[in-house]
C-alpha cells in the first residue's frame, strides 16, 4: 500500500506542475502569457499557439501535456485578452485547465516606444484519477480510487511585464529587452477527491529576455526564466535561439536540474493569407544529472500562427 500511495503522490505533483506549464516547457518565447498574464501580445499582434510534449519518450504512461492558446490584441487599444486550454495525462492522472487572462499596457514609460503592462488571469481546473488503472494486491484499500474520481478548482494569477519595444519589425536594427514578474495559483486551496486530497502550491516566476539583431539576416534571442513553487521547487531555465533570414531558427537551453534542450524551427510568411507567419518548431531535452539511469529524453512540437498586420498599429 505504501508503494501505491507514493505512486499517487508523485503523479499528483507532476500533474499539478505540468498543467500550469511551469517548469517543463522550454523555449517559451512566444507564449510567455502562460506564466505571466501581463505578457499577452508582447508585440501587439494576435497569435494562435499549439504545443505537444512527451516528457520521457521511453517510459510507459509518462506525462504528456498539450495546450492550445489564443492571444488577441484589441486593434488600436492598449488591451489584450487571452485564452489557454491545457490537458495533461500522467499515468492514472488527467488534468484539464482553462485559463482566461487580460492585460493593459501603459505606453511610453521611459522612452518613446516602450510599455509597462499589468495582467490578471483566472484558471478553472479539473483533476481526475482513473482508479481502474491502479494495480493493487488489496483492492479493498480505502485509499485506492474506485473508478474515476474528479475534483474542480478555481485560482488566480497576476503579473507585470516591461518591454523596451512594443512592436518587433524585422527590418529594424533596434535591440529589445524585456522583464517580468508573476504569481500563479495565488490562492492555494485544497483539492478533495473521494480517496485523498492535496493542497495546491503557489508559484512565482521571473523573466529577463533580449532580442538583438546581429545583421540584416540574423538575430539572436535569449531569455532566463526563474521559477519558485511552493517553497520547495526552484528552477532556472536559460534558453537561447538564433534566427537566420527570418526563416530558420536553432536553439539550446539549460536548466538548474542539468537538463539540456535543443530546438530547430522554420518560419513561413504569408502561407495562408497575407501579413501572417507560421512557425513550426521541434525541441527535445536530455537529462545530464544523477537521474540519467531512470529518466530518458523527451520531445515536443509547437506551432505558432501570427497575424502581423496589426503589430504596427498606433495604439
Amino acid at each position: 500500500m505504501k508503494n501505491i500511495i507514493l505512486f499517487l503522490i508523485i503523479f499528483f505533483n507532476i500533474a499539478i506542475v505540468q498543467a500550469q506549464q511551469t517548469d517543463e516547457m522550454r523555449f517559451n518565447f512566444d507564449n510567455q502569457f502562460l506564466r505571466n498574464p501581463a505578457a499577452l501580445c508582447a508585440w501587439n499582434q494576435t497569435e494562435l499557439g499549439l504545443y505537444y510534449q512527451n516528457n520521457f519518450t521511453a517510459i510507459s504512461n509518462a506525462p504528456v501535456n498539450m495546450f492550445a492558446g489564443l492571444q488577441f490584441a484589441v486593434p488600436n487599444q492598449n488591451v489584450s485578452v487571452g485564452l489557454a486550454v491545457y490537458n495533461e495525462n500522467a499515468g492514472v492522472i488527467n488534468n484539464t485547465s482553462i485559463n482566461l487572462s487580460s492585460s493593459y499596457k501603459i505606453l511610453n514609460m521611459f522612452n518613446n516606444g516602450d510599455y509597462l503592462a499589468g495582467g490578471i488571469g483566472v484558471t478553472f481546473n479539473r483533476v481526475g484519477v482513473n482508479g481502474d488503472k491502479i494495480k493493487a494486491t488489496n483492492t479493498n484499500d480505502p485509499l485506492i480510487a474506485n473508478g474515476f474520481e474528479s475534483a474542480f478548482g478555481t485560482n488566480l494569477g497576476f503579473g507585470v511585464f516591461y518591454s523596451s519595444l512594443r512592436s518587433m519589425d524585422p527590418r529594424s536594427r533596434k535591440s529589445s529587452f524585456q522583464f517580468g514578474l508573476s504569481g500563479l495559483k495565488a490562492l492555494p486551496q485544497n483539492v478533495n477527491l473521494t480517496s485523498l486530497s492535496y493542497k495546491e502550491q503557489f508559484y512565482f516566476g521571473g523573466l529577463a529576455a533580449a532580442i538583438i539583431p546581429l545583421s540584416k539576416d540574423m538575430s539572436w534571442r535569449s531569455q532566463l526564466e526563474l521559477q519558485y513553487e511552493g517553497g520547495k521547487l526552484f528552477n532556472g531555465i536559460l534558453s537561447t535561439e538564433m534566427k537566420f533570414v527570418n526563416l530558420v531558427h536553432v536553439g539550446v537551453s539549460y536548466d538548474k536540474f542539468s537538463t539540456i534542450g535543443f530546438l530547430v524551427g522554420l518560419t513561413l510568411s504569408d502561407l495562408l493569407v497575407s501579413d501572417t507567419e507560421l512557425a513550426f518548431v521541434v525541441n527535445g531535452n536530455m537529462p545530464l544529472g544523477e537521474l540519467d539511469t531512470y529518466v530518458n529524453p523527451g520531445i515536443a512540437f509547437g506551432l505558432q500562427y501570427r497575424f502581423t498586420s496589426n503589430k504596427f498599429s498606433k495604439f
